[in-house]
């Protein structure tokens, strides 16, 4: 005689699935594996003995309600730490049970000769058992996640403090240190310096979404700003990570350097790209090297380079024609379709600038003192503060 909350019909149907269990066990294992990537690094064995095992207990549930009061919340925690330290996502885990639910379900309808409300009944039960099974699993996926974190956290501090001791004996400690982040020290390395403030919770929520990049990226405060060093991560990704956090960030991106000892130059590059960047922006070195090598020496530059701020303060127009040359390939009549103007007033407005700085921006020397002048001029209002210097 059936248990209270049995049904002579839903145990014959379990039975009928319990006989298949190897085969339905491998059904589901297939399933997830094709359809969640990252288990690919499981071995299939292990996970088969996971997935037969959380089969059994939510076959039980189903076949008997005291089938619920049987289940092993332990062995779900341990699951969950488990995964966390294989680097597996706490979804990803989660949605395995999913698929496995949705397969024994399948088994179920498949071997009930016509399904009724007792069944569907049994099945809700299911549910219960998945939400149990995945509390538990995601408490124990949240404290390995916290524990692996604090531990990386720990050794990224310590990564980036010997990088830029700038002696040898801290970049034989950098190389063991890197290689335990994930990075390759014989391998490029490119940095990127963001601005804004970065809290603490700010950077952790950052350096969680930079450890699900493809490559291997770690975020450090460094001076004024926030360094990111990576190695095969898309700069453009890097760069969409850092505003998903932080929206309009000014970020700098320096050179790719071939190695680990010089990971130092790129860090200076980004660094300087950003001094030199105007605020909001994207600022590459390769792009703007000239400028963001020299913004380190605007006070020293500054007595010669002052004459060209006043003028460019007093006189924008000038300064549209100047940038319109430069920008036009040094041809006169593009830069004065660029602004609109006739070839004849684009002329006279750079002898203008000449007059007035002395520079003048058809020899070399004189357009590279202007644009220098006014990429270097001090941030403010009108056109000479384009820099956030």
């Amino acid at each position: 005689m059936a248990a209270a909350g049995e049904s002579t019909q839903v145990r014959a149907v379990c039975r009928a699935v319990a006989a298949e269990f190897d085969s339905v066990t491998q059904h589901a294992v297939d399933k997830i594996r094709a359809e969640i990537t990252s288990y690919h690094s499981i071995p299939y064995r292990e996970q088969y003995d996971y997935i037969r095992t959380g089969l059994e207990m939510m076959l039980e549930a189903v076949a008997s309600p005291d089938g619920i009061a049987q289940l092993d919340s332990g062995r779900s925690r341990d699951l969950g730490r488990r995964r966390a330290m294989q680097g597996i996502s706490l979804s990803d885990v989660i949605e395995t049970y999913h698929i496995a639910l949705r397969e024994l379900w399948h088994e179920l309808l498949a071997r009930s000769p016509e399904p009724d409300a007792e069944l569907m009944v049994a099945v809700g039960r299911l549910w219960d058992v998945v939400h149990l099974e995945t509390t538990a699993v995601a408490e124990g996926h949240s404290e390995a996640t916290r524990s692996r974190q604090a531990e990386r956290a720990g050794v990224r501090h310590r990564f980036f403090a010997a990088l830029t001791a700038g002696d040898e004996r801290s970049m034989t400690d950098a190389r063991q240190l890197a290689q335990a982040l994930g990075f390759d020290p014989d391998n490029e390395f490119r940095a990127l310096c963001a601005d804004s403030d970065w809290p603490e919770a700010a950077q952790e929520r950052l350096q969680i979404s930079l450890d699900e990049l493809r490559g291997a990226a770690h975020c450090s405060r460094h001076d004024a700003g926030l360094m990111i060093l990576c190695q095969r991560a898309a700069t453009p990704t890097v760069v969409a990570t850092v505003r998903s956090i932080r929206p309009g960030a000014t970020v700098g991106v320096g050179l790719e350097r071939p190695s680990l000892e010089l990971a130092p130059s790129t860090m200076d590059d980004a660094m300087q790209a950003l001094k030199a960047s105007r605020a909001g922006a994207v600022t590459r070195f390769e792009d703007a090297w000239l400028t963001a090598s020299l913004t380190p020496q605007r006070e020293r530059l500054a007595p010669i380079l002052e004459r060209g701020w006043a003028v460019a303060r007093e006189n924008p127009h000038l300064v549209d024609a100047v940038r319109a040359y430069a920008g036009a390939g040094l041809s006169i009549s593009a830069a004065a379709r660029s602004v609109n103007l006739h070839a004849n007033s684009v002329t006279y407005r750079l002898d203008r600038w000449h007059t007035l700085t002395g520079w003048d921006p058809r020899t070399a020397s004189g357009l590279l003192a202007s644009i220098a002048a006014l990429d270097l001029a001090p941030a403010g209002p009108g056109p000479a503060g384009t820099p956030g210097g």
